[in-house]
C-alpha cells in the first residue's frame, strides 16, 4: 500500500466557512457548542441565510441524517422519488437535525457506516480537507454526531449503509412501522435505483484523492487516539441500535488502479 506523509499531501480548500475564519482549534468548541442547541442554532442559521439543509419543524415529512459519507444522497433521493412533494431535512451532518425532528414530533432516519468508510468515502470527494487537521476535524465529527444521539435512539430509526444500497425497500419498511408513515423507495436493483446512482456517482472513479491514501494517513500515530475513539464510537452504536458492524468490502485493484491514473499531473 502506498505510504502517505501527511505533511506532504495537498491540501483542499477550506469548505466550511467557521474553520476558515477561527482555524480547527477555535472552531471546534464553537462548533460542538452550536449543533446540540436546536433553538439556537437554527436561530443563527436563519439569521445568516446558511440553513440549506431546510427548516425541520411540524410541516417536515421526513428528517434522514447521518455522519457525512454515510449513503445521505441515496436514502434521500430514493424516498423522494415516489414524494417529490413533500419536504425534507438532510445533509447537515449535525445532531442538532435528529434533536431538532424530536422536539417537533417527525420521523426520523438516522444513517451509520464504519468511520473509516465514510470518511475515506467523502474526504475522497474534497468534502473535508485532506491534511492532518481536516482529518482529525471529521474523525472527531463522527464521534460527536453519533455520541450526541446515542440517548435519543427513541426518536429515530437507524439503519446501516448496507442496509440503504442492498434493502432500502426494508429499512424504508421499519421507518413506516415504527411512526405509522407510508414511505416508499424503488428496489435496490430497479432502474429507478440504478439511476439513482449513476446520478450521483463522482465522476466515476476520479476523486481528488485515493481511497487507500485516506485509510493510510488515518491510521497514522497522530491521528491513532481519535481513530480509535470513532471505531469504539461505531460499535456502540450499532450495539445500542441493534445494527450489524460491517465494513465495505475492498474495493478490486483496477478500482484503485483507476483512482491513480485518474489524478491530475501537478
Amino acid at each position: 500500500m502506498k505510504q502517505v506523509l501527511l505533511h506532504q499531501v495537498k491540501k483542499q480548500p477550506w469548505q466550511f466557512s467557521i474553520r476558515k475564519l477561527l482555524g480547527v482549534k477555535l472552531a471546534w468548541p464553537l462548533h460542538a457548542y452550536l449543533n446540540v442547541r436546536p433553538t439556537l442554532f437554527y436561530g443563527l442559521i436563519n439569521l445568516l441565510g446558511r440553513n440549506k439543509g431546510g427548516t425541520i419543524d411540524k410541516n417536515t415529512a421526513l428528517v434522514i441524517a447521518a455522519a457525512a459519507g454515510c449513503g445521505n444522497t441515496y436514502a434521500l433521493d430514493a424516498v423522494k422519488l415516489g414524494h417529490s412533494d413533500l419536504h425534507f431535512g438532510s445533509h447537515q451532518h449535525i445532531p442538532v437535525q435528529v434533536m431538532q425532528a424530536k422536539k417537533c414530533s417527525v420521523p426520523c432516519l438516522v444513517l451509520i457506516r464504519h468511520p473509516m468508510d465514510s470518511i475515506s468515502s467523502v474526504v475522497s470527494r474534497g468534502g473535508y480537507t485532506f491534511s492532518p487537521e481536516g482529518l482529525e476535524w471529521v474523525l472527531k465529527d463522527y464521534s460527536y454526531f453519533y455520541n450526541s444521539i446515542m440517548d435519543l435512539q427513541d426518536s429515530f430509526v437507524p439503519a446501516s449503509f448496507q442496509e440503504v444500497i442492498t434493502d432500502y425497500v426494508a429499512v424504508i419498511r421499519r421507518l413506516n412501522e415504527r411512526f405509522g408513515t407510508n414511505f416508499s423507495a424503488p428496489e435496490n436493483d430497479s432502474k429507478e435505483a440504478k439511476q439513482i446512482v449513476q446520478k450521483n456517482k463522482w465522476k466515476g472513479t476520479n476523486r481528488y484523492h485515493t481511497l487507500e491514501d485516506i485509510q493510510a494517513a488515518l491510521h497514522s500515530k497522530e491521528l491513532e487516539p481519535y481513530r480509535l475513539k470513532a471505531e469504539e464510537t461505531y460499535r456502540s452504536f450499532c450495539a445500542a441500535t441493534g445494527l450489524a458492524t460491517t465494513k465495505d468490502a475492498p474495493r478490486p485493484p483496477v478500482a484503485l488502479a483507476s483512482y491513480h491514473n485518474s489524478q491530475p499531473s501537478s
